[in-house]
């Protein structure tokens, strides 16, 4: 790909999901050009928890209710609830997310980015970013607040990139420091791991997991990979 989509060049490959609502939107298409492999930025910008983190976005809550993944945040000083609908992707190419919004400024959001090489080496990063918004104000809201996290993807990106050229496997801009762990959780996890040495398990392999527990990202722990675990 030699250069960037346009706006009519991505609406063609990830049309807007009117079944979800239509009408005048508010739209951000961003391109930003790295030194990374497109392997590489893949692997870091599809962590969308990660990065989201990392952009300084509103904390993102959810729940399955009814079958269906709910999630909400508060944002310029109002609260979001939205239905997540199920994402699309195309692993080391691209993903896609829909949410229809049942109160905050907006009704429908639609988000793609993609990962694609550039002419002569790297990788260029786009995000686009579509409103349906709810009212006048929902879209004031949007205009004055949402542009900001252009210079945000900047910021994150430009890091990324230049500690990748440094050989870190996971760049720093994209990890938590340590937590602080409250004397009644180190207490809980020493009990732990008391108990699960009793049980006959290996001493070593219980006391390497329980520090990971106490000090690993939170990003992490909240989707445990067993295998890679047991491989550490």
């Amino acid at each position: 790909m030699s250069a960037p989509l346009s706006l009519d060049d991505l609406h063609g490959v990830h049309p807007w999901p009117v079944r979800y609502g239509d009408g005048k939107k508010l739209e951000y298409l961003w391109h930003f050009e790295l030194d990374a492999s497109p392997a590489d930025t893949w692997r870091l910008t599809s962590d969308t928890s990660r990065l989201n983190r990392a952009l300084g976005t509103a904390e993102m809550h959810f729940e399955e209710r009814d079958g269906h993944n709910r999630g909400w945040s508060k944002s310029g000083g109002v609260r979001h609830e939205w239905l997540e609908v199920p994402w699309n992707w195309v692993a080391g190419e691209w993903l896609e997310s829909v949410r229809v919004y049942e109160r905050g400024f907006m009704r429908v959001m639609h988000a793609v980015q993609r990962v694609a090489p550039r002419p002569g080496g790297g990788s260029r990063f786009t995000a686009y970013f579509g409103f349906l918004p709810r009212g006048a104000l929902g879209a004031a809201a949007i205009r004055f607040g949402f542009p900001g996290l252009e210079k945000a993807y900047r910021r994150v990106l430009g890091d990324v990139d230049r500690q990748l050229r440094a050989a870190a496997a996971l760049p720093a801009a994209l990890v938590a420091p340590p937590p602080l762990i409250a004397p009644d959780a180190r207490a809980r996890l020493e009990t732990i791991t008391r108990d699960l040495i009793a049980q006959g398990l290996d001493r070593g392999a219980i006391e390497r997991l329980v520090e990971w527990v106490a000090i690993a990202d939170d990003a992490d722990l909240g989707r445990i990979q067993v295998c890679e675990r047991a491989r550490a």
